[in-house]
């Protein structure tokens, strides 16, 4: 079976770039859906249920972390795209399963997909719980 995934970014050559890598070079996969805000990110996790997320970090009315933060239980795995290297240790804390910069290195991004359709094979039931903090 193909992982599903969904594509979160606000620039919609990053969204184009991304489907069209997928497509040709990681074969184990397949885009489900794509949004350009969090809040219709929200809507095609919840609706399409994929079992990764490539998810742009600075985006107009919210940030990827505030995407993240709407799923206390979540079930899917997140790999972050960014031009923004800043952010990688706060990445950690959210329990991402990778990070990319932007410009994509494709090598890189192929061999994440593979390693989270590994784990998922592995791990079908996997669930990260997002605690409040105290």
């Amino acid at each position: 079976m193909k992982l599903k995934i969904v594509i979160i970014d606000d620039e919609q050559d990053a969204v184009d770039n991304l489907k069209r890598i997928i497509n040709e070079f990681c074969k184990e996969a397949t885009v489900v859906g794509e949004a350009n805000i969090i809040d219709n990110g929200f809507e095609v996790i919840y609706e399409k249920k994929p079992d990764l997320v490539l998810l742009d970090i600075d985006m107009p009315r919210g940030d990827g972390f505030d995407l993240i933060e709407r799923f206390p239980r979540r079930t899917f795995d997140i790999i972050m795209v960014t031009g923004y290297p800043k952010f990688k240790d706060k990445a950690i804390e959210y329990e991402t399963f990778g990070f990319i910069n932007k410009p994509i290195d494709i090598e890189k991004l192929q061999k994440m997909i593979k390693d989270v359709s590994e784990f998922r094979k592995q791990n079908p039931e996997k669930i990260y719980w997002k605690f409040p903090k105290l």
